[in-house]
């Protein structure tokens, strides 16, 4: 994140960064959302940010990368209508219509708590791995795959209530 770059919610189901010395064009544009986008905020890092809708998702976002987000939900929530950072980036606060307050993980795989020297090598083992093959298509067709099987029942029934 650059001190010239706003972040925009909109209805459009997209986000927007713009760069304010250039507001003709947005200098990204972010698409996941299947409904309104009602909030987001940048983390503390400037590096990623997270945004909540009416599809009643929570998604956090890389800067610079307009898709495939990390993407939160449950069954009993409902329209995100508020979503922050903590102070130290590794939490998201949001609010939804069902009037409940939930704290997220920020990275859903991170442990809580004390690790030991065993579990942060084979955490950094598993990082070194996905680092190497990321550019290899097919390592991407599974991700992908993956993501959107554990997403796409629970979209589908946001959209269809």
């Amino acid at each position: 994140m650059y001190p010239t770059t706003v972040l925009l919610a909109s209805e459009d189901h997209n986000l927007y960064t713009f760069d304010i010395r250039h507001l003709s064009t947005p200098s990204q544009i972010y698409k996941a959302h299947v409904a309104a986008v009602m909030s987001c905020d940048w983390s503390p890092t400037g590096q990623e940010f997270v945004s909540g809708g009416w599809d009643r998702t929570v998604r956090i976002w890389k800067e610079g990368q307009g898709h495939s987000p990390e993407v939160y939900h449950t069954k009993r929530m409902q329209r995100v209508s508020s979503s922050i950072f903590s102070g130290d980036a590794r939490f998201v606060l949001t609010g939804s219509d069902d009037g409940n307050v939930r704290i997220w993980k920020a990275k859903a795989s991170e442990k809580l708590g004390i690790i030991t020297a065993r579990e942060r090598a084979a955490i950094e083992y598993r990082e070194s791995l996905k680092n190497r093959w990321k550019m290899d298509s097919e390592v991407n067709k599974v991700a992908r795959f993956i993501l959107a099987r554990c997403i796409a029942a629970h979209l589908l029934m946001a959209n269809l209530f």
